[in-house]
């Protein structure tokens, strides 16, 4: 049987056909690639670097959705149908609302894919395949090893990406990951872990968990097996890893180069509304403190929309980040994504101002906010943006230790190039709305 995975992404991404250090191969398809029968003929479709081709002998098309991405992969799936395909949906945009994706789809998998998939092929060649797969976390001790190789003849930029954990006890307003993943927190065996960074032909690469350091006891013995590897890598953690200094030396010996840290705000008056464990903007100085101590970069990750925002919520941020020389940082508006908590509080408030996911994408204002107009929010974050990403303020935060300054570099140019491909993309399709 030959079967087709896609990740769709619509011509509005600023960073399709693009190089950058921001787009990586859609791990999903790496893991559903890595529990298909070796009898099946598999192409892996990644969307953001091709067009998609598909051959006309396809039996099954799987098609994986987040939330922005989930319109264009509707029209992908719809088109696949009408020409007699069979289609499956699955990803996170699918967990999340599931009914909307059956309605463009001969089957979904809800939640994680890896056990569902195989059952979901094994009907489909019986003709018993039903319309919906449904699986509760999974014990990653019993997750097989993503392959990888079905990315080898796309040209990323940063190719090799890994996840060691899954689920989030946090449970921040806007985020989707508890749903997806699961409140409870799990790690995958260390062996298994080192056994696929191990093979990664190139010496960086990523770690795409939310929170790696959530088990300290389980975080430093993957740190003292990483050692070894002599390899340079990122990923995202909590404040909460600050509070370990002798853990944080353990990660910069074992390869970490930087954090991404979500900071959402520097508003006092928003700490409630997130629902992250953060209780001031002191903690924040001293967190920041502490990691770059043991030679950790540190890209924030800053959110505006929220209801205690007022309109110099820019210049506070700006002084914020400038007087703590962060190294890098995105800017993102509040996207209530469907399923989260702030997405019911702004339903429920009649504040949702449309429901086009293709809107979702932490660039556009997609509600009413409470305490600015929408112009303000948009121009606001954009002016933030540039402020930040300026000559002098990249001159002023660099680093001046290697590797760290090539790292350095790389990424806030990189944003420097998202920002202006972000503003044509915006303008040309103000032009074609008229």
């Amino acid at each position: 049987m030959k079967i087709v995975l896609i990740a769709p992404c619509d011509q509005t991404n600023e960073w399709k056909n693009t190089r950058s250090v921001f787009v990586f191969p859609p791990l999903a398809l790496a893991c559903l690639a890595a529990v298909t029968p070796s009898h099946h003929t598999l192409i892996c479709l990644d969307e953001t670097l091709e067009e998609i081709d598909l051959p006309n002998d396809v039996d099954l098309i799987g098609i994986t959705i987040h939330t922005p991405a989930s319109p264009h992969g509707f029209e992908l799936a719809d088109r696949f149908r009408a020409a007699g395909h069979a289609v499956v949906l699955g990803g996170i945009h699918v967990t999340l609302c599931p009914d909307e994706c059956l309605e463009h789809a001969d089957a979904i998998v809800i939640g994680e894919g890896e056990r569902a998939w195989p059952q979901l092929l094994e009907d489909f060649e019986n003709g018993q395949m039903k319309q919906t797969y449904s699986t509760e976390p999974i014990d990653l001790a019993k997750v097989a090893i993503p392959d990888h190789s079905i990315f080898t003849r796309y040209r990323y930029r940063l190719s090799q990406t890994v996840m060691a954990t899954r689920g989030c006890p946090f449970q921040c307003s806007f985020c989707a990951t508890a749903t997806l993943f699961g409140k409870r927190y799990r790690t995958r065996p260390v062996q298994d872990v080192i056994r696929e960074i191990a093979a990664f032909p190139r010496r960086f690469f990523i770690f795409l968990d939310d929170n790696l350091f959530f088990d300290r006891k389980y975080a430093r013995e993957l740190m003292q097996a990483l050692i070894p590897l002599k390899k340079y890598w990122v990923t995202q953690a909590a404040f909460t890893v600050s509070e370990d200094e002798q853990l944080l030396r353990l990660a910069r010996k074992a390869g970490c180069m930087a954090f991404l840290l979500g900071f959402e705000t520097v508003s006092q008056a928003n700490f409630h509304e997130m629902g992250k464990p953060v209780k001031s903007i002191e903690d924040y100085k001293q967190a920041i403190g502490r990691i770059h101590d043991a030679g950790i970069l540190i890209q924030g990750s800053f959110i505006f929309g929220f209801d205690g925002d007022t309109p110099s919520i820019f210049q506070e941020t700006l002084d914020f980040v400038q007087t703590i020389n962060l190294d890098t940082a995105n800017f993102c508006i509040l996207t209530p994504i469907p399923g989260t908590p702030i997405f019911e509080k702004l339903d429920r408030e009649n504040r949702i101002l449309t429901k086009d996911w293709s809107k979702y994408t932490r660039q556009h204002v997609v509600f009413q906010p409470k305490n600015y107009s929408l112009k303000d929010l948009r121009t606001g974050r954009l002016s933030l943006y540039k402020k930040f990403y300026s000559l002098r303020s990249m001159l002023k935060r660099m680093p001046l230790r290697f590797p760290h300054i090539f790292w350095f570099w790389i990424y806030n140019l990189s944003f420097r190039r998202g920002i202006r491909r972000a503003e044509s993309i915006e303008y040309q399709t103000q032009l074609t709305s008229g």
